[in-house]
């Protein structure tokens, strides 16, 4: 059971941990966040997160009153606070009060929330996800803003559907998904993932790393047509860590079943993840 957030740079009990009416979170969706998984009590690659925050909050001309060291020491304390061991924390910066409700403040909300660690069906692995097709681009997609109007209005759609998310793309080529990044295996082994237009994530980020060891990986503009030609596809993100996907609106990926490359490049992210966290601990 949590029982404390970070607000404003004070460690606050849950149920009094506020925000105004007149915050541009709520009012116009002005925010931005980022979220982070706690394994074993440290924050896991912390430093790209923090880097990604402070970028967005840059994009959108918020002026966060934190140093990322002083956010790093902050999420150490609410997880002792919290007694963390496993957990989501989840960055959270908003446009603060806004007397006219347009203009941004000059003092930003900022709140780290602590959650309990999100739950993911191992038998995705296994049996491979869904994915709808959906015309939309993101707004400033470098930005991770609080903004997923599309992906939940999508909801009832995917539920009737068995899908597990929206893909987004132009008409012509795909982008992301509403919560990952998108990578499509062709049939000579190359991987390919959208170069821009799209969030760059932090897992999307290692497996990059990662795949560059054995693959040749190249980001580039990528064509819904290529879906016929893949054989894989997969998506990343820091809850899903590699997901694979076997099927895109009524098109199968590849034989219809999860592939090789996801399965091996999983396999080398869990033992990135489990490096990481022996340095941590050699460190201390």
């Amino acid at each position: 059971m949590m029982r404390y957030y970070m607000l404003n740079g004070t460690l606050t009990p849950i149920d009094q941990a506020v925000v105004p009416v007149s915050d541009l979170g709520l009012l116009r969706g002005y925010a931005i966040f980022d979220y982070l998984l706690a394994r074993q009590g440290r924050p896991m690659f912390i430093d790209d997160y923090l880097t990604r925050l402070l970028r967005s909050a840059q994009l959108l001309h918020i002026n966060l009153p934190f140093s990322q060291e002083v956010l790093h020491q902050q999420v150490k304390e609410l997880i002792a606070a919290n007694d963390i061991r496993e957990a989501g924390i989840r960055f959270l910066v908003t446009g603060g009060a806004s007397l006219d409700g347009y203009t941004p403040s000059s003092t930003p909300t900022v709140a780290i929330l602590a959650h309990p660690m999100p739950p993911f069906d191992p038998v995705t692995y296994e049996r491979g996800l869904k994915l709808l097709l959906h015309r939309y681009q993101r707004d400033i997609p470098e930005v991770k803003t609080t903004n997923y109007l599309i992906g939940i209005h999508a909801l009832p759609r995917l539920k009737a559907a068995g899908a597990a998310e929206i893909l987004y793309h132009d008409g012509t080529h795909i982008f992301e998904t509403t919560r990952s990044n998108f990578f499509l295996v062709k049939r000579d082994g190359t991987i390919i993932t959208p170069a821009k237009g799209v969030l760059q994530g932090i897992t999307r980020k290692h497996v990059i790393t990662l795949a560059r060891e054995e693959f040749e990986i190249v980001l580039r503009p990528l064509a819904i047509e290529e879906l016929h030609q893949a054989s894989e596809a997969f998506i990343t993100s820091t809850i899903k860590r590699i997901a694979p996907v076997v099927q895109i609106d009524d098109i199968p990926i590849g034989n219809g079943q999860p592939g090789p490359v996801a399965r091996h490049l999983l396999q080398k992210l869990v033992a990135l993840e489990q490096a990481y966290l022996e340095a941590l601990t050699h460190s201390s």
